[in-house]
């Protein structure tokens, strides 16, 4: 390697190490005025505002911990940050223990609560999912598409006469229309009354006369 090419070499080396200083010392500096920011907002506060805010952002935090990659380190330190000083607060007013050692501790521990409760909500929310499975496989609770159609044709039925059941036999003039549409939305889980009120609002009678009538002839 000749002299030029080891100069250069080193000139990186040096570009880099300073560049990681720099990033080190924004990120110390972020962080130190984000604490003072939540220090500051904190100690303005009565018990009651900050038991409620401590509690809001304790949540935060498990949650974005819960969620990896959905939030910024910066904006998941802050949140910790939030609790931790709401926390300090909390002792100040009620007589408890305060202070820099007391906030590291804190902070390790709301850390490891978070860790220990994200199985618990991966799993929750792992069963809901399941849940919304099998709500969708079954439209929504129907065992068949003929008990689907009854709720629809209730839902038309109540914002639009011309398609409420009106003959014994339980039939209407959504009988008489193309029935695809709405298989597809039993299949996919659609909750049917909501969709039959929606339809009986868009409903035109007189198009639906005419159209029929072209068919006809």
């Amino acid at each position: 390697m000749s002299q030029g090419e080891k100069a250069m070499f080193e000139l990186i080396g040096i570009a880099v190490v300073i560049w990681v200083i720099w990033k080190i010392i924004k990120a110390v500096a972020r962080t130190a005025t984000t604490q003072a920011y939540h220090q500051g907002a904190a100690e303005s506060l009565d018990l009651a505002t900050a038991q409620k805010q401590f509690e809001d952002a304790e949540a935060d935090f498990i949650g974005s911990v819960f969620i990896p990659g959905g939030v910024a380190a910066t904006e998941q330190q802050s949140m910790l940050d939030k609790a931790t000083f709401l926390k300090d607060r909390i002792n100040q007013l009620t007589g408890g223990e305060t202070g820099s050692a007391f906030r590291a501790r804190y902070r390790n521990e709301l850390i490891a609560k978070a860790n220990n409760f994200g199985p618990s909500l991966q799993a929750g929310f792992e069963a809901y999912q399941r849940e919304q499975e099998q709500t969708k496989e079954q439209g929504h609770g129907y065992e068949s598409f003929e008990d689907w159609l009854e709720e629809f044709k209730d839902g038309a039925g109540s914002v639009d006469e011309h398609l409420a059941t009106t003959t014994e036999d339980g039939t209407s003039l959504i009988d008489l229309m193309d029935l695809t549409p709405l298989r597809r939305a039993f299949a996919e889980g659609v909750e049917p009354y909501e969709l039959g009120v929606e339809f009986g609002e868009q409903f035109d009678i007189g198009e639906f006369l005419a159209r029929n009538h072209k068919g006809a002839t």
